[in-house]
């Protein structure tokens, strides 16, 4: 059989080399014996050329390395028009200079170019696990404006998302989109010169990164931020760290909620004019012995500690006068302005005879910033209706016979003492109540209650506040001592001659000792008790002492 076969012979009507027209052609690796028209050696290294459409249908050059076809060069360009290739491609450039190289040309020549026409498509198919060909990515490049000088163009990548293909992004010349939901995650860094958009997806920004100049925004959109209460009056149930702007003409500042109460955010400290103005520690004091106005051009939190005017002691067998209430409040929110403080007055002494009357004379009360501290009650004694002791913000003690002291204020005061036989109790204090007066078995008098104590505060020195007036007892022997924070003693002395007369309490202003039918008087700005008067006896005047006055104390922290 010749092995010279005509080149008619060998190919199909496709131009494709039919396979059988191969068969025992002895191999050759000679390139000479491909000759134009002919196939003079045919079948090349034992691989069998199954497909071929080049220069018009004829095989013109082929260079054949061992077993394998390592490079064509058929007619220095491979151009296809449709079909298949199987198997891996790969394209070498052997030029050492800078010109680009391997180059791939995708030429979409169209007769009729418009803006959106598809360039060319790179696609990425496979098969799902059932042996079905699916497309799962791939790359389209398109035109976006075709004008001749001002052209652009786009590419886009697609991958198939839940059984769809789906566009995950756009580049144009002008930004990188990603889109139909497709975020970014970035292991490392991101550096950017600027941001546009409306930032609703922005999650979990970590503070410490975020550093530089943040642009004017009004706040109107964010979510999850504490903002302030704008109101004139402060937020009702706060929590620990809310904000509030006090929105009210002449004030307009800023506070914070420490957990107890409203701190103002200002720069300007606290200040106030109004009383005695001292230092204690950190604080500045402000002592008011008598009314006055406490002023301040800030807000700010103040302590206030206000003593109501004391009772006076009953007359005749009296009973001590109760001590004036005590309210302590810390931390009060004050509001700029003037704030008028009203210093009660301790009630004044009553003297008469032998069953005189001081008609349960009280004090009057202390008030400031909304709070009052009450007046302490007077002290019974022998006349009817007032051998009971008076209620108060401490209670006044009972006068003659086996009576009871009158009833203090809760959270101000304490009661005062019960009489036994006609010794009188003492006036209840601010911390204890008034000591019952007590008559042992087998004698003819006994001994008056003591004064009930009152509480010490250090704000504008170590001082007592609010003691209880002594009770009186019977026939004058032992009178009861007055409460330390400023009570009288009892008067002492009656039918049995001269007796024991009480001590006054100690205090910012000590109480006056009793004396001969005279009950001593509480101290000048303790709200202390006045001191019971003893028995007149017929002829014999005898005297209640009077009620310490009250005071109001104002400190902040400047």
């Amino acid at each position: 059989m010749s092995n010279t076969r005509n080149l008619a012979d060998l190919l199909d009507t496709s131009g494709d080399i039919k396979s059988a027209a191969l068969d025992n052609v002895a191999p050759t690796t000679s390139a000479s014996d491909l000759t134009s028209g002919t196939l003079a050696g045919a079948r090349i290294a034992d691989d069998t050329i199954t497909t071929a459409k080049v220069a018009d249908g004829q095989i013109t050059a082929a260079k054949v390395a061992a077993d394998v076809a390592t490079q064509a060069e058929i007619d220095a360009k491979l151009n296809l028009s449709g079909g298949t290739l199987t198997g891996d491609i790969n394209i070498t450039s052997t030029d050492d200079t800078s010109s680009a190289g391997p180059i791939m040309c995708l030429y979409r020549n169209s007769a009729s170019p418009d803006d959106g026409d598809y360039l060319g498509q790179i696609k990425f198919q496979g098969e799902s696990d059932t042996g079905v060909t699916r497309l799962f990515a791939k790359i389209t490049a398109k035109t976006s404006d075709v004008s001749n000088g001002t052209e652009d163009g786009l590419i886009e990548t697609a991958v198939k998302v839940n059984g769809s293909n789906v566009i995950v992004s756009r580049q144009t010349g002008s930004a990188l989109k990603l889109i139909n939901g497709v975020n970014l995650e970035v292991d490392g860094s991101v550096t950017a010169t600027g941001y546009t958009g409306s930032g609703a997806n922005l999650t979990s920004l970590p503070a410490a990164q975020l550093t530089g100049t943040l642009p004017a925004i009004s706040g109107a959109a964010l979510t999850g931020i504490d903002a302030a209460t704008v109101s004139t009056t402060a937020p009702g149930s706060p929590s620990e760290g809310d904000f509030w702007f006090n929105s009210t003409s002449g004030v307009k500042l800023m506070y914070t909620w420490n957990g107890t109460s409203w701190n103002k955010l200002s720069n300007t400290p606290f200040s106030a004019t109004g009383g005695t103005i001292t230092t204690d520690g950190a604080y500045k004091v402000h002592t008011f012995t008598s009314s006055g106005t406490f002023t301040t051009t800030e807000d700010g939190t103040i302590d206030v500690f206000l003593v109501g005017g004391g009772g006076c002691g009953g007359v005749d067998i009296g009973g001590g006068g109760g001590a004036g209430g005590v309210i302590t409040s810390t931390s009060l929110a004050l509001s700029a302005g003037a704030h008028s403080i009203v210093v009660g007055a301790g009630a004044p002494s009553h003297s008469g005879n032998e069953g005189g009357s001081n008609a349960h004379a009280k004090g009057t009360n202390s008030t400031g910033f909304s709070l009052t501290a009450l007046a302490g009650g007077a002290g019974g004694q022998e006349n009817t209706p007032y051998r009971d002791g008076d209620s108060g913000g401490s209670g006044g003690g009972a006068g003659y016979a086996t009576e009871t002291g009158g009833a203090g204020t809760s959270g101000q005061g304490y009661a005062g003492g019960d009489s036994t036989s006609g010794n009188c109790g003492g006036g209840g204090g601010q911390s204890e109540a008034g000591t019952d007066g007590v008559r042992p078995g087998g004698v003819t008098s006994g001994v008056g209650g003591d004064g009930g104590d009152g509480i010490q505060n250090t704000w504008s020195g170590t001082h007592y506040y609010a003691g209880g007036g002594g009770g009186t007892s019977y026939q004058g022997l032992i009178a009861g001592d007055g409460g330390a924070g400023g009570g009288g003693g009892a008067g002492a002395a009656g039918t049995g001659g001269t007796g024991d007369t009480g001590t006054g309490g100690v205090g910012r202003n000590a109480g006056s000792n009793g004396a001969s039918h005279v009950g001593g008087n509480g101290g000048a700005n303790t709200g202390g008790g006045g001191g019971g008067g003893s028995e007149g006896n017929g002829s014999n005047t005898t005297t209640g002492g009077a009620g310490g006055s009250g005071i109001v104390i104002v400190r902040y922290l400047p």
